[in-house]
């Protein structure tokens, strides 16, 4: 999992550079790959949607490129509604990091310690879940064990 360094504020004006730059550094790196089953997966850090994200992946089109979605990056910077952002990377989606934070700051709480609607992450995601890497970014084994718990209480499925 990389942080593509792509921030609107910091190249505006540059998005072009960024994505040339970008593409010569992917493509270089998918050459030396050792295995054909490693992939890198870009993290969305700063970005307000995912729209140049989607464009490196695209370019790149590699099985071995795909996208990390970071659902705390986005309650701090996303400007587009949870479902939009899901429905447009759904497709090269990999992994999923997951910690809680009030919208201001990446504070990396425990899930439900803060203000994002897991309930309607998961429900919006369900259907991926089983195809996908899920990393709790918890920055505490506190906070692991108060996140694991939470999923268990708020998610946990009963059997017939």
């Amino acid at each position: 999992v990389i942080h593509p360094g792509f921030d609107s504020l910091r190249f505006q004006g540059f998005e072009n550079a960024w994505l040339e730059y970008s593409l010569i550094t992917w493509e270089t790196l998918l050459k030396e790959l050792p295995h054909d089953d490693i992939c890198f997966t870009i993290e969305n850090v700063f970005e307000d949607k995912p729209d140049k994200l989607i464009e490196l992946v695209e370019k790149i089109n590699s099985k071995n490129f795909k996208i990390c979605f970071d659902i705390g990056h986005f309650n701090v910077f996303g400007k587009i509604p949870l479902s939009q952002w899901i429905e447009k990377i759904k497709p090269y989606l990999k992994e999923f990091h997951i910690h809680d934070n009030n919208g201001n700051n990446d504070d990396h709480k425990a899930l439900g310690e803060g203000e994002i609607d897991f309930k309607n992450f998961f429900s919006l995601t369900n259907h991926l879940l089983n195809e996908l890497v899920i990393t709790i970014e918890a920055h505490s084994k506190e906070n692991a064990i108060k996140s694991l718990e939470w999923i268990s209480k708020n998610l946990a499925t009963t059997q017939p």
